[in-house]
């Protein structure tokens, strides 16, 4: 959709070139007519053939007249002989040509590309209703205060490619261990002098400190992680969002004085970070979320609520945004989707209370996603990505708020973190 409504130029029959126009199957939604082009093009009829179509075009079938290529033999590389053409007028006609059907990639294989193994692809899938199937839950530990994040980067060992999740307090957060260190690392704030500090996780000594980080009378409120270690973002209590970048591996995280980003009139209630998206979102209690650029630490968007903002999350696979705004005279919330250019793509009105979330992230158009919500009587409940409608709610026996969850990596598995400090890994086996 040419939303930025840029000028196109016109067709020859005097049209304006703008929108494209969608099939009828995508039944007016551009988003959907991608999402059932990607299915479509990660389907095993597509990808069991898909080694011939390497071949036509990078391959050796490029300049085959066998293979009924319709290449034309100026657009392949080599094609002509431009220093033998003498005649300009000649010269001329072929260039226009070529600019007319444009260039051929250029021939990288000799011999049939390999078909595409469909059992390994096949192994590593979940199926369609993976996520709406019983999971069992699995008591891990339990902390002396509230659950505020749970980490599930971090090796076992270094190349062992095996994950544990650490949860963490309410006020910290785990730096993945460096290649020139073997400590693993802790950023607090909260703290009596109201400084961010990055401490050993063993021993608890103090590596750096960030004591003016904020204003007098200030505090922080929200705060998140890469998963590298090298971005820390957190959101204080007078709406202003600071952040830290590691200027390189030598130096510890908070070297640098942090950028603030101005934007927000209410408290940050929550902070998302997406690298692969180059984004961060905050929300907040003055109705918005505001989209930033990760690089370059400028605004994007602004998201518009009706009610507080408690809740963020960014898929990194194609940069859709979820965000939780609480009705709290109701006792219910509201779950928004957005595309990474800040356009309201739907929302759904939710039974219960929700107070953080989380999205998996399997393969756009091969295997289904959800949402999964933690919500204040401790249920979790898991809405499709797409439609946002509930397709699982795991009743957790636990009468305490949910207040952090994250997928594993394999997306097989689901951490909880509650309020009384309990960690709950649920699982499709039972232990």
């Amino acid at each position: 959709m040419n939303r930025n409504h840029f000028d196109f130029g016109e067709r020859q029959n005097g049209l304006r070139v703008d929108d494209v126009e969608l099939p009828t199957w995508a039944h007016g939604d551009p988003r959907e007519c991608v999402r059932i082009l990607r299915t479509a093009l990660e389907s095993d009829f597509v990808s069991s053939h898909l080694n011939e179509w390497i071949d036509l075009i990078f391959g050796y079938k490029q300049q085959s007249r066998e293979a009924l290529n319709v290449f034309h033999p100026f657009t392949c590389e080599g094609g002509l002989d431009w220093d033998a053409i003498k005649d300009p007028m000649e010269k001329l006609a072929r260039q226009t040509q070529v600019n007319s059907w444009g260039q051929t990639p250029r021939k990288i294989f000799k011999k049939p590309h390999p078909r595409r193994n469909m059992k390994a692809v096949h192994d590593r899938l979940l199926p369609n209703d993976f996520y709406q199937q019983r999971f069992f839950p699995t008591f891990l530990c339990a902390l002396k205060e509230a659950v505020g994040d749970i980490c599930v980067d971090i090796e076992n060992s270094a190349g062992s490619g095996t994950y544990t999740p650490l949860a963490v307090g309410s006020c910290q957060a785990v730096l993945p261990p460096q290649q020139s260190m073997d400590v693993m690392e802790l950023l607090t704030w909260g703290n009596w002098d109201n400084a961010v500090r990055l401490c050993a996780a063993g021993s608890g000594e103090t590596i750096g400190v960030a004591a003016q980080a904020l204003a007098q009378g200030d505090k922080i409120t929200a705060a998140r992680l890469t998963p590298a270690g090298d971005c820390f973002a957190c959101g204080s209590q007078s709406g202003v969002l600071l952040v830290w970048k590691r200027p390189n591996p030598q130096l510890h995280l908070l070297s640098n004085l942090p950028m603030r980003l101005f934007g927000h009139e209410g408290t940050i209630r929550n902070v998302a970070i997406c690298t692969e998206q180059s984004a961060i979102a905050t929300g907040s209690d003055d109705r918005t979320c505001l989209l930033w650029d990760l690089n370059r630490l400028d605004y994007r968007f602004t998201l518009e609520h009706e009610f507080p903002v408690v809740g963020v999350c960014i898929q990194p696979h194609d940069g859709t945004v979820y965000t939780i705004e609480n009705i709290s005279d109701q006792h219910i919330s509201r779950l928004n989707v957005w595309s990474i250019n800040g356009q309201h793509l739907r929302s759904i009105m939710c039974t219960r209370t929700a107070i953080c979330l989380c999205v998996s992230v399997n393969p756009v158009g091969v295997s289904n996603n959800v949402v999964a919500l933690g919500n204040d009587d401790g249920t979790i409940s898991f809405h499709d990505s797409v439609t946002l409608e509930v397709v699982n709610t795991l009743e957790s026996h636990i009468p305490k708020a949910v207040t952090a969850i994250a997928f594993s990596r394999d997306n097989q598995h689901l951490y909880t973190g509650f309020s009384n400090g309990q960690v709950v890994d649920w699982s499709r086996s039972q232990y």
